[in-house]
């Protein structure tokens, strides 16, 4: 028993500091796995099947939880909530360079464009 909680804590503790930098989606999936987790190992222990409760209900709990998350995600991004990348204003014309769109990959693994200044060789 001893051991069964030390390793639930120990997971929460690892699933914790992985979903710091997660999107919403898979915070939800995470935290309705472990929410899905331990409200299967109590019903499931009522009928002397533990593991198995909790492995059935951190499935659809992590299932639930990622397809709230999923809503939540596309939810800001229609209100616009989500920052935008600041708009460089571009200077007049000159001879000495040009202006490049660029695609590059955030934090989050989302792919933005940026203009960058390019001077010419």
């Amino acid at each position: 028993m001893k051991g069964s909680i030390a390793l639930t804590v120990g997971c929460a503790f690892v699933l914790c500091v992985t979903a710091l930098s997660c999107t919403t989606t898979q915070k939800g999936a995470v935290a309705g796995g472990a929410l899905g987790a331990g409200v299967g190992a109590i019903i499931g222990h009522q009928s002397g099947h533990t593991t198995e409760g909790a492995l059935i209900g951190g499935g659809a709990g992590a299932l639930g939880g990622a397809l709230v998350g999923d809503a939540a995600d596309k939810s800001r991004q229609r209100q616009g909530q989500y920052p935008q990348q600041p708009q460089a204003s571009t200077p007049a014309p000159s001879p000495g360079g040009h202006w490049e769109v660029r695609k590059t990959t955030d934090a989050n693994g989302n792919i933005v464009e940026e203009q960058v200044w390019v001077r010419d060789k």
